[in-house]
């Protein structure tokens, strides 16, 4: 090794020997550092530029799990609506609630206060 100015300017190293060969190191040039550094950064931009894609990602994939849910629930609901509309208590709810019909002897109130 050679001292020159106080940096250090390697010209050639035979301690690391590969199959008899002499591997020689020289100092890279002020280009390749800025390759390097820039490849760097654009690495460490895209890392963050997907993380925060990832997040979105995940926020919308609970919000369709919550919308999963609910459809499930009202998928039951309905299911239930169905098949209690095949029974006999079901057919006089259908005709109380949307028809208005009473039963015999049944008598009606309106709330007039509202």
């Amino acid at each position: 090794m050679v001292y020159n100015n106080s940096t250090v300017h390697i010209t050639a190293v035979c301690a690391l020997q590969r199959g008899g060969i002499c591997l020689k190191f020289r100092k890279s040039s002020f280009l390749t550092k800025l390759i390097v550094v820039g490849l760097l950064v654009y690495a460490v931009i895209s890392l963050i530029s997907l993380s925060s894609q990832v997040n979105d990602v995940k926020a919308s994939t609970a919000q369709l799990r919550e919308q999963l849910t609910a459809a499930s629930e009202q998928n039951m609901q309905l299911s239930e609506q169905i098949a209690n509309i095949n029974t006999i208590a079901g057919v006089e709810e259908a005709a109380r609630s949307k028809l208005g019909l009473m039963g015999d002897g049944e008598i009606v109130f309106y709330d007039i206060g509202s």
